[in-house]
């Protein structure tokens, strides 16, 4: 121990047993794991294949390129596990290809034409976890809007499982701001680069990039479930401003069942993955933790979500001039740009801050108290003393900035006061109504970014559909 302790010092002496973490495939021949995926691909697309199907043609693949009897066959249990571990969520043994030639069922939603038409917003487990707020470990969940047309991921938000549903104002703000246009973005980039040790998937430059051509839109109608996203009347008012229509989720029943919950199912088994070997890869280290904490998982997401799932094909996305070919979510998106005659924009950096939820808090000579943490800015020292709450928009489940209410307006971090961050001119807007700005955003972006005008009918004004929960229902 002393000759350890000479070599690698304190770490040496550290036991490191709980670091040693086991693979997917335990201890299985590699023989017998190439000869189970070859399997999984020839079976690909077979709607009456069994598990058991599958792990014959494997010991068959084995026999016939080692001899028989060369390569020892763990036990048929062993087997089972192995084929479940090794196939793809998307397509487990059994599951018939998906193409884009089904008729729908009658009675079913209708169908989206255009990016951003119909978003649907829905919750999923993730099945990872991570460090909350409060140093424990705690199970991770994640609530996205998908939008159904071409299958990209608008807003994808982490949060703790035990928590409630996630505001649908922060998932408003996450699809309807482009992030390179949000304050303070690039410097939170490169933070989160810099330190941590996460394996990354695209370095820096190319990550900003592929951020940029993201797509980013004010949805036109979101299919909510009162459980996944809390509704509140300010979440309404700017909804029927910015002429967005809310409907209630359907049950979810069998002919549901492969629709925005089945998607997000599956993102979540991929990237629970992804997360799992970046973890296994940097236990390795000294600096090896047990799980993520909050911030990195997000980020790490977010990155996944930018670099890999947006380019993976998908079989249920077809182009009629390529209907054999599947193409990737960010490909679909630009297919329908070019067919659909109309673009939807996005809202200005502004308005990131007046989307997110708002909370009165109080202003003291060390900055803003709020969730466990201080914000502060050299622009709030004309404000202090005054005795007075100010209105404080935040992010309740990053680390980041937040945009204060007071007549500076300007945007506040977390830590010291820094005389380099940005002021981010914004504009109050309570649950009465939208915002000035987001009201001129509406007249500026929404008629010239939809379908053409329609004549209005005689009587009693359109309006969108009422919430169920919403007064006019």
């Amino acid at each position: 121990m002393r000759l350890v302790y000479q070599r690698q010092g304190l770490w040496g002496l550290v036991d490191k047993r709980h670091l040693r973490t086991g693979s997917a495939t335990g201890r299985t021949d590699e023989r017998v794991v190439a000869a189970v995926l070859e399997a999984l691909r020839r079976c690909r697309g077979r709607s009456k294949t069994t598990t058991g199907q599958v792990i014959e043609l494997a010991e068959q693949i084995v026999a016939d390129t080692y001899g028989p009897g060369s390569v020892k066959l763990p036990g048929r249990s062993s087997l089972y596990r192995l084929v479940k571990v090794l196939a793809d969520p998307a397509e487990p043994p059994g599951s018939a290809a998906r193409t884009a030639t089904g008729t729908a069922r009658p009675g079913g939603p209708p169908p989206a034409l255009q990016p951003a038409e119909r978003v649907h917003v829905a919750t999923v487990r993730l099945g990872l976890r991570a460090v909350g707020e409060d140093g424990g470990v705690v199970p991770v969940a994640v609530t996205a809007a998908l939008d159904t047309a071409s299958g990209c991921v608008l807003a994808a938000v982490l949060h703790p499982q035990q928590d409630g549903p996630v505001s649908l104002s922060v998932l408003l703000a996450e699809m309807a701001v482009p992030r390179p246009q949000r304050p303070g973005w690039p410097a939170l980039l490169e933070q989160a680069h810099a330190g941590g040790p996460v394996r990354r998937l695209v370095s820096l430059p190319a990550r900003i990039e592929a951020t940029a051509a993201r797509p980013a839109a004010v949805p036109e109608t979101l299919v909510v479930a009162p459980s996944t996203a809390a509704v509140s009347p300010a979440v309404l008012a700017v909804c029927e401003g910015l002429g967005i229509s809310l409907e209630p989720a359907p049950s979810r029943t069998a002919g549901t069942r492969r629709g925005a919950a089945y998607t997000l199912e599956v993102l979540a088994g991929l990237f629970a993955r992804h997360a799992t070997a970046a973890e296994e890869a940097c236990a390795a280290g000294e600096a090896a933790g047990a799980y993520w904490s909050m911030p990195q998982l997000q980020d790490l997401l977010d990155e996944w979500i930018t670099v890999r799932w947006h380019q993976r094909p998908q079989e249920q996305l077809r182009h009629p001039l390529l209907p054999r070919a599947g193409l990737a979510p960010q490909e679909m998106w630009e297919v329908l740009l070019g067919v659909a005659g109309t673009v939807p924009l996005p809202l200005a950096g502004q308005h990131y801050g007046e989307l997110l939820p708002a909370a009165r808090c109080a202003l003291t000579d060390s900055g803003i108290r709020l969730g466990g943490r201080r914000y502060d800015d050299a622009c709030l020292d004309e404000h202090r003393g005054r005795g007075r709450r100010w209105e404080v928009h935040h992010h309740p489940t990053t680390r980041g900035r937040s945009s204060s209410g007071c007549p500076t307006a300007c945007s506040t971090r977390s830590g010291g006061p820094t005389a380099s961050t940005p002021c981010a001119r914004s504009t109050r807007w309570s649950g009465a109504a939208p915002a000035a700005s987001l009201r001129a955003a509406a007249r500026a972006h929404r008629p010239a970014a939809r379908r053409p005008a329609v004549p209005a009918r005689q009587g009693a004004p359109r309006t969108s559909r009422p919430w169920k929960g919403s007064p006019t229902a």
